[in-house]
C-alpha cells in the first residue's frame, strides 16, 4: 500500500502569485490606450497607393528617424486591404520600407490613408 503525505498547497500559491506579480511588472503595458511601450518608435504618413493588378505590388518608404537596419516594424494601413500582404522592414538608418502585394486575384484600388509603421529597437541601445 503506498502512503499519500498531505501536502499544503499554500506555499505553491504563494509561489505562483508572486511569480505572476513579477511577470505582470515586467510586461509593456501602455498606461492609456493611445500609449506605446518604452522605446518603440511610430511613425506615420499619408499615402495614395496605385492601382495595384493582381500579382503586382507597392512599396512605400516612410521616413522613421531613429530606426536602423536590424530593427523590427510592423506597418499598418487605414483601409481595408482587400487580401493584399503587407511586409515592413528598415530599408536603411531612418528609413522603414512597406511592400503590400496584391493576391486577390483582382485589381485593387485602394483609397489615400495613413499608413504607420511601428518600430521595434533590436536589443540594447
Amino acid at each position: 500500500m503506498v502512503s499519500l503525505k498531505r501536502l499544503s498547497l499554500v506555499p505553491v500559491v504563494m509561489a505562483l502569485v508572486a511569480i505572476a506579480s513579477l511577470v505582470g511588472a515586467l510586461a509593456l503595458r501602455p498606461s492609456s490606450a493611445d500609449a506605446q511601450p518604452q522605446g518603440v518608435m511610430v511613425y506615420s504618413e499619408t499615402y495614395d497607393a496605385a492601382s495595384t493588378v493582381d500579382a503586382a505590388g507597392i512599396t512605400n518608404v516612410i521616413t522613421a528617424p531613429g530606426a536602423v537596419l536590424g530593427d523590427f516594424c510592423i506597418a499598418s494601413v487605414g483601409v481595408d486591404v482587400v487580401d493584399m500582404t503587407i511586409t515592413c522592414n528598415i530599408q536603411a538608418a531612418g528609413l522603414a520600407e512597406v511592400r503590400m502585394q496584391n493576391e486577390s486575384t483582382a485589381t485593387a484600388d485602394l483609397a489615400s490613408t495613413t499608413w504607420r509603421v511601428m518600430v521595434f529597437p533590436h536589443g540594447t541601445r
